[in-house]
């Protein structure tokens, strides 16, 4: 798994690439723990390049969004494939993390936050 990321519009933007499974996963919240601990809160996790999924992941997903909301922020999922999706899907995360198309869309539900 590959993490980069940057800002747009002072959001966050973070991509990751390949597989976030049992093997990865530990990286992602490590990232993911790091950046809210300095105070980004507004993050958006494109899943355009991502493969696959384990619940590892799902799990990662899941501890990290409760990070982001204790430090008052957000955090929305973007550019997800069918195969991710599916998986999103059988486990319902979109009533807990918005998950959305692209990140054009991630970013506008920034926009519109009280």
């Amino acid at each position: 798994m590959e993490i980069t990321n940057y800002s747009k519009d002072h959001i966050l933007i973070l991509t990751v690439k390949g597989r976030l499974d049992a093997v990865s996963a530990p990286g992602l919240t490590e990232s993911l723990r790091a950046l809210v601990e300095r105070g980004q809160c507004f993050l958006v996790l494109d899943f355009h390049d991502l493969e696959y999924i384990s619940s590892a992941g799902i799990r990662v997903l899941y501890q990290s969004q409760g990070r982001v909301e204790e430090g008052k922020g957000k955090m929305v999922i973007c550019g997800a494939n069918e195969t991710v999706k599916r998986v999103f899907e059988m486990v319902d995360l979109s009533t807990d993390i918005p998950v959305l198309r692209d990140i054009e869309a991630a970013v506008e539900t920034f926009r519109s936050q009280p």
